[in-house]
């Protein structure tokens, strides 16, 4: 079990350092910049692009 943990969490580290490359993360970091959306809306927004 330890050992699936851990290739699931540095697959989930390779794909969210991945979303820093993109615009997904700055485009959502400006909305809650501009008040349109909340930090955790925004999380789970970007947690979404993971599923992709």
């Amino acid at each position: 079990a330890a050992e699936v943990e851990a290739i699931a969490l540095g697959a989930l580290r390779d794909r969210i350092g991945s979303l820093r490359d993109g615009t997904e993360l700055p485009s959502l970091a400006a909305k809650v910049a501009e008040g349109a959306i909340d930090p955790y809306t925004a999380a789970d927004e970007l947690l979404a692009q993971l599923a992709l």
